[in-house]
């Protein structure tokens, strides 16, 4: 598929503090109608070249690897069905979500709203509810910023991550992460 006229940039500096990241692999432009610096997002210039609809997927993988589909879904990726949610917002990828819970612990009972993000590696909510998110994972601070990090070898003892959606829970598991 072609788009004329297409702008892409490139940041060669930045005034944020990338110093705590070993890598930063830039920004597509996969995000809602109202997220762009150039006034268009490539998601939306390609439904206006004929693309039939704004679904996308992505895989990661703890050896960099992964992969794009843009137009569908990979559905050999995952297990489960898909669980369909309508976006809040027309400047972030947010849906309500019935529930967060991280193990046995509570983490937002109702009218929850939640971000599935790919450009940040950061948690951003409620300060209550991502204190207690740090908690239950012995997050550390990180001296001269404003994150925290947590153990890479503990890992595998996290709980559960689930949000449930349409009355039904998406668990994302340690093991997955």
């Amino acid at each position: 598929m072609i788009i004329p006229n297409f702008q892409f940039g490139e940041a060669i500096s930045s005034d944020r503090d990338f110093t705590y990241s070993d890598q930063f692999s830039g920004v597509l432009g996969l995000g809602p109608k109202k997220v762009s610096t150039t006034g268009t997002t490539l998601l939306t210039r390609l439904l206006e070249v004929g693309l039939d609809d704004a679904v996308f997927s992505f895989t990661f993988s703890v050896n960099d690897s992964g992969s794009l589909w843009i137009g569908g879904v990979q559905h050999d990726s995952y297990t489960g069905n898909m669980v369909w949610s309508t976006t809040v917002s027309q400047e972030r990828w947010q849906i309500k979500v019935a529930g967060i819970n991280m193990g046995h612990h509570t983490l937002c009972s109702s009218d929850c709203v939640t971000e599935f993000n790919t450009e940040i590696e950061v948690i951003v909510g409620p300060s209550e509810q991502v204190d207690q998110l740090y908690k239950l994972l012995d997050a550390r601070e990180i001296a001269g910023v404003t994150i925290r990090s947590v153990d890479c070898n503990k890992v595998d003892s996290f709980p559960d991550l689930t949000f449930t959606v349409k009355g039904q829970k998406l668990n994302i598991a340690s093991k997955d992460t």
